[in-house]
Order: C-alpha cells, then structure tokens, then sequence
C-alpha cells in the first residue's frame, strides 16, 4: 500500500517544520505495519516580529504501529514515528518538545 503524508510542527512564536512526501506501508500482521518515505522538507525560523527565514530540504520518515480499530477502508493505530531531514546548512530531526503543537495527516492507497 502506498500513502502520502503531511506532517507539521510548530514551536511556540519561535520556528517550525513541514514534510509533505510518499511512502509505502507495509503489513506484516493483519494490524502490524512499517512505513517509510521521503519528502519535501521545510523549515522556518521567526527572526524578529517582521522578518521570517525559510529553507528547504530533503527529509527521510519512517514509522511503526498497530490498528487498533479498523471499519472498511477506516482505521484508527497507535504508531512511533521517526523523521530526519537534511539542509544546506543543517540536518534536523522532526520532533515535538513541551512547548509545540505537533500533527500529521497520512492518506494510504491501494
């Protein structure tokens, strides 16, 4: 099965992070999967109260979980996932402290 990701993370008025990419998921049990991809990063940084930098990337993901519901085409897992993009200037893992919103939406298909 395939899917496409979006994932995003934000850290309070400071920076934050975009992947948007696509992957295969793989089942290895009837509800135990692995995914893993690539995608476009991004990353932005709030310098001061009017000036933003950005820059973009290239970033590998991966992931692990079960379904713990599943109805038709419609699941709902628990999952760990794992992120690693690389910058000109910089290589950042994609993570969520105390202090930031974090989501991520993936859309599989056959």
């Amino acid at each position: 099965m395939w899917f496409i990701q979006l994932d995003g993370t934000t850290h309070v008025e400071k920076s934050g992070a975009c992947l948007l990419g696509i992957g295969a998921h793989y089942y290895i049990r009837d509800a135990l999967w692995l995914r893993g991809g690539l995608s476009h990063a991004t990353v932005f940084r709030k310098q001061d109260a009017n000036e933003k930098s950005s820059e973009g990337g290239l970033a590998v993901v991966g992931g692990a979980g079960v379904d713990v519901y599943r109805r038709g085409i419609f699941a709902i897992d628990l999952e760990i996932g794992v992120s690693q993009s690389n910058f000109k200037k910089r290589s950042l893992s994609i993570g969520c402290r105390s202090d930031c919103d974090s989501g991520f939406v993936v859309i599989p298909w056959a």
